[in-house]
């Protein structure tokens, strides 16, 4: 009872005294123009609601914008700023004094400037003031906590409260005199605990180190990077994975995955290098031998006539078009106009081709052809399962092709495939076959392989969507080929 009665008396007579000095605690001691200081004319330029440029007076003081009121009578204040050590004043171009309210400290009224302020130009103006500082502390015992933690996601809890999280890295609260618990947290961080005491002078910051739960891994490898199959990067990915085991896998086209399994311990940091194998095997559909209709059966008048009978023996075709990436793989070049892995290899001739088919045959020990003719189109109707789609797969060329676009190829195995699972047969790249290009027979045919010979080869897909077209007043030249001139591969069963 004594020390609260002592301290009421304490806080009685300081604020007596504060209020008898009330008149002396704020002035201005200087107020000056800076020419030099470019801040109202470019880098914080306001206007006011004429479209001027404003003035800013800089108010050289340690205490807070918000316990402060500022007037300019006629003219307005556009806007004030809380900044380290200086209050900014935005005033209208033309002001000529100033009112100056402190709700602790009082006022100054009508400070006149001397002059009107000027457009965009910018002011010192020095404050002289008293300090009521212990007189507030002391009335309500509190004090500033301060923390700084940069980790992203970091939260503090003090005593039972609620927690809180941080402001760019700082937390910042006033506590009451005394002691009290926090307690830190942050994602993949153990949390950390302690005891701070709250006195009259303000502590340094806390500055807490958080320990690390997580491990630091580092990926190597040349292609699309996973870990527990969900995709993370290309070539390189570095990140923080908890402990535990993981299975990471390195992905690329016409290659072989490299996979792997890793166990991860807090606090280690690793570093893994996986490299897929080249596979030089392209992906191949069986297609089961019959008999079908060859040429124009929809009525669509695209120079496929007359439509005769053909009979195949069963083979092999792929199941997409040739890729970029196993082009690369065999020639080490790439002359597509738009390159990426996963695109159709275009851009080559008929000649070219064959140079491809002779080095992956030298490499792999097959027999890889390009399909005839009328092996494409069969394959393309979806041989022995079609369905008699106009499209290959589809009734709707939406579902199958690529077509909006005839500027660009697209990623193989995008659209839907065909009866067959045989993808890109209507749209994306034009695609060689080996026939030389000539008319139609009436007659049925086993096995047919076109004339003996002629002035271009047979190009199929692409921009003739549909399964028996073929070209019709234009041509490839084989040792030039075409910007969206592709292929793709056959084999005999055996």
């Amino acid at each position: 009872m004594k020390q609260t009665i002592q301290k009421s008396f304490i806080t009685f007579i300081l604020l007596l005294i504060s209020t008898m000095a009330f008149s002396q605690n704020i002035a201005v001691e200087s107020f000056l123009m800076d020419e030099s200081d470019q801040e109202a004319r470019i880098k914080s330029s306001r206007k006011d609601q004429n479209d001027k440029v404003c003035a800013i007076i800089k108010v050289e003081t340690t205490l807070l914008l918000q316990d402060f009121s500022f007037d300019a009578g006629m003219v307005a204040v556009t806007a004030t700023e809380q900044k380290t050590g200086e209050i900014w004043v935005y005033l209208s171009p033309g002001a000529r004094r100033l009112t100056i309210q402190h709700k602790d400290l009082g006022s100054v009224r009508n400070y006149e400037f001397g002059e009107s302020l000027k457009e965009a130009t910018v002011y010192i103006m020095k404050l002289k003031s008293g300090n009521v500082r212990r007189v507030v502390e002391d009335d309500v015992n509190l004090q500033y906590f301060v923390v700084n933690c940069p980790i992203e996601g970091a939260t503090i809890k003090i005593d039972d409260n609620p927690s809180e999280a941080f402001s760019d890295g700082t937390f910042r609260k006033a506590l009451p005199y005394g002691k009290h618990q926090y307690t830190i947290e942050a994602p993949m961080y153990y949390p950390l605990s302690g005891m701070v005491e709250i006195k009259v002078t303000r502590g340094e910051p806390l500055n807490p180190a958080l320990q690390p739960a997580f491990a630091v891994i580092t990926l190597n490898g040349n292609g699309d990077i996973y870990v527990n199959e969900e995709r993370k990067g290309t070539a390189t990915w570095s990140g923080r994975l908890m402990p535990g085991v993981y299975q990471v896998e390195v992905k690329k086209a016409s290659h072989r995955s490299s996979v792997t399994s890793i166990e991860v311990k807090e606090g280690e940091n690793k570093t893994i290098s996986l490299h897929p194998t080249p596979v030089y095997e392209p992906e191949m559909v069986l297609v089961q031998g019959g008999t079908f209709t060859m040429g124009d059966t929809y009525g669509q008048d695209n120079g496929a006539t007359p439509t005769h009978q053909v009979t195949l023996t069963s083979f092999y075709i792929g199941k997409y078009e040739v890729t970029q990436a196993l082009w690369e793989l065999v020639m080490g070049n790439n002359p597509s106009r738009s390159k990426n892995d996963s695109l159709p290899m275009v851009n080559v001739s008929w000649a070219n081709v064959q140079e491809f088919i002779s080095r992956l045959n030298a490499t792999t020990g097959k027999q890889y052809r390009l399909p005839t003719e009328a092996e494409w189109e069969y394959a393309a109707r979806g041989g022995n399962k079609s369905q008699n789609y106009i499209y290959s797969g589809s009734p709707y060329k939406n579902k199958v092709a690529w077509f909006n676009d005839l500027r660009e190829v697209h990623p193989v195995g995008t659209k839907l495939p065909n009866e067959l699972g045989i993808y890109d047969m209507s749209g994306n790249a034009e695609e060689w076959c080996s026939d030389w290009y000539g008319r139609y027979s009436s007659s049925p045919q086993q096995d047919p392989t076109g004339p003996s010979s002629g002035s271009y080869h047979v190009t199929r897909g692409r921009m003739r969507l549909g399964v028996s077209e073929r070209p019709s007043g234009y041509y490839f030249d084989d040792e030039r080929g075409g910007f969206f001139l592709g292929f793709r591969l056959a084999h005999p069963l055996q």
